[in-house]
């Protein structure tokens, strides 16, 4: 039986603004028990607002976390070249569970939230500026930090 009192505290991984909407990948603590050795962490994608108010679980592993990193130095740099989308970048790269895709040729950008199995996509308007850019870093380090594994170096 799992032990609530143990069980490490959520932490955030994911937060986009958008006009009166929040996204949020927040990790929930929890591993997913059938890991295996490289550990998948259960995390939940919310979308909360006027419009649409959804959660959804998902997993993501070490990989996920740094692609993430990467997708920000791309945003950070506007060169983000991915899969034939030059404008827009897909978190986690995959895309074949609920993925996040952000759209930077826009003013404003466009986040969209994606989820192939159920055939729904919510797409959202935010503002990415070089202060969140450093806050979602941040976010990055503090969550591999606290699964104690080493921060991924800014690509540069």
């Amino acid at each position: 039986m799992h032990d609530e009192s143990t069980a490490p505290a959520a932490q955030e991984l994911i937060r986009l603004a958008a006009y009166r909407h929040d996204v949020l990948v927040t990790l929930t603590g929890e591993v997913h028990p059938q890991s295996g050795e490289a550990p998948y962490y259960v995390a939940t994608v919310e979308v909360s607002g006027d419009l649409v108010n959804l959660s959804r679980p998902t997993y993501v592993n070490r990989e996920d976390i740094e692609e993430w990193a990467q997708a920000l130095d791309r945003i950070d740099e506007a060169f983000i070249i991915y899969e034939g989308e030059p404008d827009s970048v897909d978190w986690p790269a995959s895309g074949q569970d609920i993925y996040l895709r952000v759209r930077m040729s826009g003013d404003p950008c466009a986040v969209e939230l994606r989820d192939p199995n159920a055939f729904a996509s919510v797409r959202l308007s935010c503002d990415l500026d070089q202060e969140w850019i450093e806050a979602s870093r941040a976010r990055v380090h503090a969550v591999l930090e606290r699964l104690g594994e080493r921060p991924v170096p800014r690509a540069g």
